[in-house]
């Protein structure tokens, strides 16, 4: 009986050993993994097997959010720009747009006459006006009062997308429907040619203008959202789609970096960096997580940052 009670303890002993084994064993494999803080960033981020992913909603589904004064400044935050005096203008999704002046938070918003509630650009002008596209049109604030343009003062859709002013002060606005450009205080359209693109295919529209920007040579370069890019010299119009190398032909955001390159991010194809005379694409082939990339920023020393759907931040 004696001996049986024996075999029973080391029995116990036996099994709580190896229960205390496999215990620090995966304790020590979980230290020795880096915490994502201590991540350098010349490391190459593994992809995970299951991103997170959102469907794209369509125009009568936008989430519009909620306002908590308490802990945030809305629940969707599509823009975010510092005008020259410090002041941060935060574009939301559904309460219009908010300044914060390093003290208070003022809200601009329909139920005050700003043109819509969910701003998707906001711009400086060189005279320091603050210009919006919202979905509702387009609205410049100048310091004083608010100005509001819509289909009645030419915009041919009343949900824009960019506004953008070039360095002869022209003011251009993008809207769902194509290009615009301000003429004695009302918006003309202002046609692009048709593209070389066989069947496109847009989120929203082929005719929507995502993006705006002028390079360093002075030339204007339209994204657009099924059609590739547009380059415009200031007399005639050059298209650039999937044909001439660009990664996508449905365009979310331009950057031209300190060296003249051009970046554009897409919605299909990832970003492509084009040098003037060839492109080079990153795609979930040879680096990324998603070819859904949407922002593009530069930093001061010539580091270039883009967004990946459901993959975070890549440099």
């Amino acid at each position: 009986m004696k001996k049986t009670n024996n075999n029973n303890w080391l029995k116990k002993q036996r099994q709580l050993f190896i229960l205390l084994f496999f215990v620090i064993f995966i304790i020590s494999c979980r230290e020795k993994e880096n915490p994502i803080s201590n991540i350098p960033l010349s490391v190459s981020i593994n992809k995970t097997t299951n991103p997170i992913t959102y469907n794209f909603p369509q125009p009568s589904s936008w989430y519009s959010g909620t306002q908590n004064d308490n802990s945030q400044i809305a629940e969707y935050v599509r823009r975010i720009f510092q005008d020259k005096k410090g002041n941060l203008w935060f574009g939301t999704n559904g309460l219009g747009v908010a300044k914060f002046d390093g003290k208070n938070l003022n809200y601009f918003s329909s139920k005050n006459g700003f043109s819509g509630d969910q701003v998707t650009s906001i711009m400086e002008d060189n005279h320091g006006n603050m210009w919006f596209t919202t979905s509702g049109g387009v609205s410049k604030y100048d310091g004083k009062s608010v100005t509001n343009f819509s289909m009645e003062n030419g915009l041919n859709d009343n949900w824009a997308w960019r506004i953008f002013q070039d360095s002869n002060e022209n003011i251009w606005a993008g809207t769902l429907k194509g290009l615009c450009r301000l003429v004695d205080d009302k918006f003309i359209t202002f046609n692009l040619p048709p593209s070389n693109v066989k069947n496109p295919t847009s989120a929203l529209s082929t005719k929507r203008i995502t993006s705006i920007i002028e390079d360093k040579k002075g030339d204007l370069w339209f994204g657009t959202d099924g059609h590739g890019a547009y380059k415009y010299n200031g007399k005639s119009f050059k298209n650039i789609t999937r044909k001439d190398g660009l990664c996508d032909n449905n365009i979310t955001s331009i950057l031209e970096d300190r060296n003249g390159n051009l970046w554009f991010g897409s919605m299909n194809g990832g970003i492509s960096k084009f040098d003037g005379e060839l492109f080079t694409n990153f795609t979930v082939n040879n680096g990324i997580g998603n070819n859904e990339v949407w922002n593009v920023y530069e930093d001061k020393i010539g580091n270039i940052w883009f967004s990946s759907e459901g993959y975070g931040v890549y440099r």
